[in-house]
């Protein structure tokens, strides 16, 4: 998943080298990323096609290397914004907070349909786990293992559904600002690192970088 995280810091704003993203995602994120693990990424995703490297600015440091997305670095990273979720956690956070971070780089009628799409995922995966822990077949120790997974898939359903306030509240916000004095909009609520209803989204204050 570090890959995309990649993809979308460069997808959102100008070439940069390994340690401006790595402190990029950590002020917006709050989560610490290894930097020698996106150094590695930015390599395999060089040898990939999805990133290429840029000219350095004039008195930059020669030994840090600066990197921008490519056409194809895009569309992947399109298609993996759009591609349900599993509730999975990893070192950048649950995948749908990882989502979320970048929901600001889309047009708001996108972002809604992701969301949407996730909560409808997420439906599918809670009916279909209730289903098999109500079979008369199902054993003790199986039947406890599944009310874990309901349990987890209804805390992701919370998250999406504060996700979606959040989102609307932003985008409402956005729009009013836009409008008053014609700047782009500023950038998403920041997305916990866990589906935790009892931590609600923060609101950044930092304009998103255009590309």
């Amino acid at each position: 998943m570090l890959r995309y995280l990649i993809l979308g810091l460069l997808r959102g704003g100008p070439a940069r080298h390994g340690y401006a993203l790595m402190k990029e995602y950590r002020q917006q994120s709050g989560i610490e990323i290894s930097i020698g693990n996106v150094y590695r990424e930015l390599q395999r995703l060089a040898a990939g096609g999805l990133v290429r490297a840029a000219a350095n600015p004039p008195g930059a440091d020669p030994r840090r290397v600066p990197y921008e997305i490519t056409p194809a670095g895009s569309a992947a990273f399109a298609e993996w914004l759009s591609t349900p979720t599993a509730g999975q956690v990893t070192e950048c956070g649950s995948a749908f907070a990882f989502r979320a971070l970048f929901l600001g780089q889309e047009d708001p009628a996108v972002g809604r349909r992701l969301i949407t799409r996730w909560h409808d995922d997420l439906t599918i995966r809670r009916n279909a786990l209730q289903r098999k822990s109500e079979s008369p077949r199902v054993s003790p120790a199986a039947k406890a293992l599944l009310t874990r997974r309901l349990r987890h898939v209804a805390a992701d359903l919370d998250f999406v559904g504060e996700l979606s306030s959040a989102y609307e509240d932003w985008a409402a916000s956005s729009k009013a600002t836009s409008s008053r004095s014609g700047k782009r909009r500023s950038a998403p609520p920041r997305a916990d690192v866990q589906p935790d209803a009892s931590r609600p989204f923060r609101r950044s204050t930092s304009p998103r970088t255009g590309q």
